[in-house]
């Protein structure tokens, strides 16, 4: 696939086209020419590049593009769960809508830790307990499983209300109690949901804790480790 991913980060090009507070700068530019050229070579890549360079979009453009283009899957890892969601909630919707105006829809997850996802058994079964909790944590519990009902991701973030962590403790995954397909619970699990987005995305953002810790993860045609001073 022959691409001028500088044009795209031009002015004029088609990141300035949907967004509108797009600066162009040339270091952000060759970083992410670089980042191609690494991907198309199958070759390594390391980068240093300092604040204000636009480093997540200098990656998450080129590895979307690329990705996307040819159904493989790229693996993003940070350090902090912080910046995996702002991943999420910025770059990678500006990183699909360029791809939309090339004709490419992307496909995008992210992926944490166990103990990040609330288990629709485990609060079912803290639910059948009344005495287990206050009047306060009663109506917080039954938010959540209203909530649950139709929610499409099963993270923490996303719940519609705070929840203490002695509580959350109490209604996280917890690998060792799942049930899986054998449980009465799994057409409604939303970590299932979860791990199946992350099945069919071209991007998937994890921590370095998750892609260290041995665990399952998507089989993946290329990684960036983003914050890798911290690996």
């Amino acid at each position: 696939m022959n691409v001028d991913i500088e044009e795209l980060l031009a002015p004029g090009g088609a990141l300035s086209l949907v967004d509108p507070d797009y600066e162009h700068r040339p270091q952000q530019s060759q970083m992410a020419a670089a980042v191609w050229g690494a991907l198309e070579g199958e070759n390594h890549l390391v980068v240093e590049a300092g604040t204000g360079v636009g480093k997540s979009l200098a990656y998450l453009l080129p590895g979307a593009l690329w990705a996307a283009s040819r159904g493989l899957r790229l693996i993003v890892s940070t350090h902090t769960r912080a910046l995996q969601e702002q991943l999420m909630e910025k770059e990678l919707p500006v990183a699909a809508a360029v791809l939309k105006t090339l004709g490419f829809p992307l496909r995008y997850a992210m992926l944490m830790g166990a103990d990040n996802y609330l288990c629709v058994q485990r609060l079912a079964q803290l639910r059948a307990a009344p005495e287990m909790f206050d009047e306060a944590g009663a109506k917080t519990l039954a938010e959540i499983t209203q909530w649950a009902e139709t929610a499409s991701t099963g993270h923490r973030s996303a719940l519609p209300c705070l929840v203490p962590q002695g509580t959350w403790s109490r209604i996280s995954r917890d690998p060792n109690l799942c049930l899986g397909q054998n449980g009465r619970y799994w057409n409604s699990c939303l970590y299932r949901k979860d791990r199946e987005k992350a099945e069919r995305a071209h991007i998937l953002v994890v921590n370095h804790a998750l892609l260290l810790s041995g665990g399952r993860l998507p089989s993946f045609d290329a990684l960036v480790i983003d914050e890798a001073h911290n690996l």
